[in-house]
């Protein structure tokens, strides 16, 4: 590994790991396994000969990885249970301002469909970024997405809280109550 990856690498670790462990957890719905799915997705995109510009860059080729992983990897059915997906950080990342709720909820999701909402509604990308980092087609973003909608709305047994206003809209839009 080259000295500019091998720096990249440490502050990678030191700034962005836990919101990196935050996403491998609930994009696996298993807290267990978070750890293994972020560790491999790290040597996996710094065992690469490759040159990363950035942080940002190194950060998106993680985050491709876990991605990617998750959902090749899963052709086991949702996961149920009553451990909490993760213990939430302070700090200003994406995942500490998660309602506990919706934390719980993205368990009943398959694979496919907690990926596309946790990209869409959880790190606030669009359609479009979500489909690129995933290499899926637009179509199959929103198709996922409001597949994922619509589950959590029946899982809750009710209309997506307001305190959510992104999936809301979606839930909304698509007619479940």
């Amino acid at each position: 590994m080259n000295r500019r990856n091998r720096q990249l690498l440490e502050e990678l670790c030191a700034e962005r790991f836990g919101d990196l462990l935050a996403l491998a957890t609930l994009v696996s719905a298993s807290p267990s396994s978070a750890r293994d799915l972020v560790d491999h997705a790290i040597a996996a995109s710094f065992a690469r000969l490759r040159h990363f510009r950035s942080l940002d860059e190194a950060d998106a080729s993680v985050r491709r990885h876990i991605l990617n992983r998750t959902v090749k990897a899963s052709s086991s059915p949702p996961v149920h249970g009553d451990e909490p997906l993760v213990e939430r950080t302070d700090g200003d990342g994406a995942y500490a301002a998660v309602d506990p709720q919706l934390w719980s909820a993205l368990r009943v999701l398959g694979a496919r469909e907690r990926v596309c909402v946790v990209l869409r509604f959880v790190e606030k990308l669009s359609v479009p970024q979500a489909a690129a980092l995933l290499g899926w087609s637009e179509t199959e973003v929103e198709r996922a997405a409001a597949d994922g909608i619509e589950s959590l709305s029946r899982a809750l047994d009710t209309a997506i809280p307001a305190e959510w206003p992104e999936l809301a809209a979606v839930s909304n839009k698509r007619g479940t109550r």
